[in-house]
Parts: structure tokens; C-alpha cells; sequence
């Protein structure tokens, strides 16, 4: 069974845009937030920005856009991921 059809019978979930999410420590997610992002493949922290929030049946999602030498990269995270944190004093 392909990666496809696996899911195929399966009711999408409901994900609603949020323009602003508070997490579970406190912390404040704008969408256009100046953020850096662990990035495993390179081992190492990279600028980047929240590019969109959104929230489905199993909580939030920051979806965020980095770069490492000029070269644009995207992730999805969770908010209390230890993989991003807000830039202080921006």
C-alpha cells in the first residue's frame, strides 16, 4: 500500500488559520515572527520567520520558513518544540 492510498479513506482534519497561538510555556507565536529554527540536517540554529499558524484536531502547528546560505528551507513544528525559538529584542 502506497503512502497515497493509505490514508485515502480517511476524513481530512479541520485546520483552522490562527494569526497568533500562546503554547503550553508561555510563549507568544505571530504569524511573520522573526524565529530560529534547529535544523538537524545541517546541525545547526538558522534564521527564519513563522510563515503561517494553523490548529487541527491535534493542537497547533507553526509552519515556518528558514535559510541557511541564501537557500530557503520550510518545517513544520510544534509550538513547544525544543527545534524553535522566538528571537528576544527583534
Amino acid at each position: 500500500m502506497t503512502e497515497n492510498t493509505k490514508f485515502a479513506n480517511q476524513k481530512p482534519l479541520d485546520q483552522k488559520p490562527l494569526d497568533q497561538f500562546k503554547d503550553k510555556k508561555g510563549r507568544l507565536w505571530q504569524k511573520g515572527q522573526p524565529v530560529i529554527i534547529f535544523s538537524n540536517s545541517l546541525n545547526q540554529w538558522c534564521p527564519g520567520e513563522i510563515n503561517g499558524i494553523s490548529s487541527d484536531d491535534y493542537g497547533p502547528c507553526l509552519d515556518v520558513r528558514y535559510w541557511h546560505n541564501e537557500t530557503s528551507k520550510a518545517k513544520y513544528l510544534d509550538p513547544t518544540s525544543n527545534s524553535i525559538q522566538p528571537i528576544k529584542n527583534v
